[in-house]
């Protein structure tokens, strides 16, 4: 149901996302209340979420090449159920800075989800700037004009933070991502679930969109395992620390590190054919590699997850 792009590039979520209508479609699911994507592609997590948004509000049956209304407005960005919240959009005139989700937004949604609606309500909270896209921008937007989105003139997105949408905005839309009426979702876009309030977290399905770096650009994680496979537990904890810096400086998500670190060792282990002792270490460290994926996945903190792979890296330990 959803368009070949994303099976290419986010192959996990998008096998959920299919398998998740199809339940729906059957009448054996719901759709899930509060989502929250990660990863470096800002463009991939908002045209993705503006997908699923689509599909769940289409009149027909959510086909990629629909033209029904529903899916025109989406479209178009003006459906009146699909609500983009940033510091300067979903906004009065006179509701403060611009640099910021504010809690009057917040509570303008609390009040906006007291009417009764029949469609399927969408709130996708990420950053935007009123300014025009650079060309390495306009080129990743580019990837995904066979979908048929016009972003609107002058409009810039960018992954939500604390430094956007703070506690005091978060806490007042808490209650109703934990609790929202029938057919409402919330979405939140970011690089890293920690840049969002561990309260919203806990009550969302994550998600991680790592096309940035899949098959490319392991170059960190080349010179941090220079030791490697003769890993001490000095280089352990040493690298992890590097790892979690990275994530402080907000270039990568802890997904990207671990993706980065499976395609080292990928790469290892197909220029090392002639070394079967090696290639048997390799391939166990990568199976660690793909556990801490999953632990990620189920929301495991990333110091936890990084401490506990790089451990499990040094030999006979």
């Amino acid at each position: 149901m959803l368009n070949n792009i994303f099976s290419e590039n986010f192959q996990f979520t998008t096998r959920y996302f299919n398998e998740k209508f199809q339940a729906i479609a059957e009448n054996n699911a719901k759709f899930p209340q509060s989502v929250i994507f990660e990863g470096s592609d800002i463009y991939g997590e908002l045209f993705f979420t503006l997908e699923l948004a689509r599909i769940l509000n289409c009149e027909k049956d959510g086909s990629e090449f629909c033209n029904c209304t529903n899916c025109n407005w989406i479209k178009s960005f003006s459906h009146p159920a699909v609500t983009i919240v940033t510091p300067i959009d979903f906004k009065d005139m006179d509701s403060g800075s611009k640099t910021v989700i504010s809690t009057k937004q917040c509570q303008a949604i609390s009040r906006k989800l007291l009417e009764t609606s029949d469609y399927h309500r969408v709130f996708i909270f990420l950053d935007a700037k009123k300014e025009a896209l650079t060309e390495l921008e306009e080129k990743q937007v580019n990837k995904f004009k066979n979908l048929g989105y016009t972003l609107p003139e002058e409009w810039c997105p960018a992954h939500i933070s604390h430094k956007v949408f703070q506690d005091q905005a978060s806490n007042v839309i808490l209650k109703s991502v934990e609790e929202p009426p029938k057919n409402t979702t919330f979405f939140f876009l970011t690089k890293n679930r920690e840049d969002i309030i561990q309260t919203i977290v806990s009550r969302s399905q994550i998600f991680s969109l790592p096309s940035s770096v899949q098959g490319q650009n392991y170059g960190l994680v080349a010179n941090l395992f220079k030791n490697y496979p003769n890993f001490t537990l000095d280089d352990a904890f040493n690298i992890s620390q590097e790892f979690l810096s990275e994530l402080k400086e907000g270039k990568y998500s802890a997904l990207d590190l671990i993706l980065m670190i499976e395609e080292y060792l990928t790469t290892l282990i197909k220029n090392n054919l002639n070394n079967p002792n090696f290639i048997q270490s390799a391939m166990s460290d990568l199976k660690k590699a793909q556990t801490a994926e999953r632990m990620l996945s189920a929301t495991v903190q990333a110091k936890t997850v990084f401490n506990w792979l790089l451990i499990e890296f040094v030999k006979n330990f």
